[in-house]
């Protein structure tokens, strides 16, 4: 193969999308696109490593499934979750190489022969016993759960076992027994199939992000619900957590933690909000003195002019 061809066949490989996804904590979920459009997938049981089933999702089924919620990966991981006969009450994606110690999975046979084509920045997540819980990709979001509350943070690979979880760094066995202390647990970020969702952000901030006719609506409040910002952003194909998570990096709020919280009351508080604002306006106005009033209020100092007599004009 001449150097223009391989060139060609290394720009298409790249080309071509890849995703392993966790459905309802059972399984792992691996997706690769092939060429021509349609994707192949294989399911491998988390706890005896095995693979359950695999199969091939044709490119104009994929094409069907696709919305304003989803794009060409989403609706092929969509399609591929009922034909493989999943119940997908819950999707997350994780790292790719989430895969690397399945012996029948395509990531185990890459990464003796292929290393260089599986990442090299998933961050892995351990119990204090230094067992593997799940991976995810760099960048990716971890729900951590508490006895007493649900939160989610962004995170960034620094090495092999050290990584942000929001604006703080963790070693990765530190974290682990800093949710152990706590009570707590974490797992991979769900993908929320919603067109609606709202989240606390941080201590100070709330955001609803609703999805349009081909586009999406959002607010940003303070903690009083007083409106900071509002747009829409004219993208398709992307859940609602990549649409929250693209207002939040252009606010600079992105490594802040999200809390859910009910969208509905939210939406009510702000109303409700605008509301007293718009009533407290001509009452305000109301007591304002006028500026006459506020002048003749003012002492007068001798040397102004208005202090001076004016003269009488002779007729």
């Amino acid at each position: 193969m001449d150097a223009e061809k391989l060139n060609q066949a290394q720009t298409d490989k790249m080309a071509l999308q890849e995703a392993v996804y966790l459905i309802d904590r059972a399984v792992l979920l691996h997706l690769k696109e092939v060429q021509g459009g349609d994707f192949e997938y294989a399911v491998f049981d988390k706890q005896n490593k095995g693979k359950v089933t695999k199969g091939r999702i044709i490119d104009d089924n994929v094409l069907d499934g696709i919305d304003p919620t989803h794009d060409h990966l989403a609706a092929a991981r969509d399609a591929a979750i009922k034909d493989a006969g999943l119940d997908g009450i819950e999707v997350a994606q994780v790292g790719l190489t989430s895969l690397k110690d399945f012996p029948k999975s395509d990531i185990y046979r890459r990464s003796i022969w292929e290393p260089e084509t599986l990442p090299k920045d998933d961050i892995r997540f351990i119990n204090s016993g230094y067992d593997e819980q799940f991976r995810i990709p760099d960048g990716g979001t971890i729900q951590v759960e508490y006895p007493d509350r649900t939160f989610s943070a962004k995170c960034g690979y620094i090495d092999d076992y050290h990584t942000y979880v929001g604006s703080e760094v963790y070693h990765i066995c530190q974290f682990a027994e800093v949710l152990e202390r706590g009570g707590g647990v974490c797992r991979p970020e769900p993908v929320l199939d919603a067109e609606q969702a709202a989240w606390k952000i941080g201590w100070n901030a709330c955001l609803a992000v609703e999805c349009g006719a081909g586009h999406w609506d959002y607010k940003l409040m303070d903690e009083k619900f007083n409106e900071i910002k509002n747009g829409e952003l004219e993208v398709v194909g992307l859940s609602i957590n990549e649409v929250r998570d693209l207002i939040l990096v252009e606010n600079q709020m992105e490594r802040r933690s999200m809390t859910p919280t009910d969208y509905g009351l939210l939406m009510e508080k702000a109303a409700q909000k605008e509301i007293d604002v718009m009533q407290k306006q001509p009452e305000q106005t109301a007591r304002k003195p006028s500026i006459k009033k506020q002048l003749a209020a003012k002492p007068v100092p001798a040397d102004h002019p208005a202090a001076k007599p004016k003269d009488r004009e002779v007729r």
